[in-house]
């Protein structure tokens, strides 16, 4: 009986230890899943660049939240 109680301790121990070890690993992976944002040109919003939408005029990229944006700073 008094086996079996230790083995539960030191198991019950370790468990302890590594468990820090494995919850930082995955708060790094969230961090590497970040999205560049870029300001919408017309209403200040901010958008995901893949979200976007873009329009290059006289040379320049012009990036919008939404195609409502775009074709309102067109008028």
């Amino acid at each position: 009986m008094l086996k079996i109680v230790l083995w539960i301790l030191v198991l019950y121990l370790l468990y302890r230890i590594v468990r820090p070890f494995i919850r930082v690993r995955k708060s790094k992976d969230k961090k590497n899943d970040a999205e560049d944002l870029q300001q919408c040109s017309h209403c200040g919003k901010y958008a995901p660049v893949s979200g976007g939408v873009k329009r290059k005029f006289a040379g320049k990229e012009y990036y919008f939240c939404s195609e409502k944006c775009k074709k309102q700073s067109l008028d």
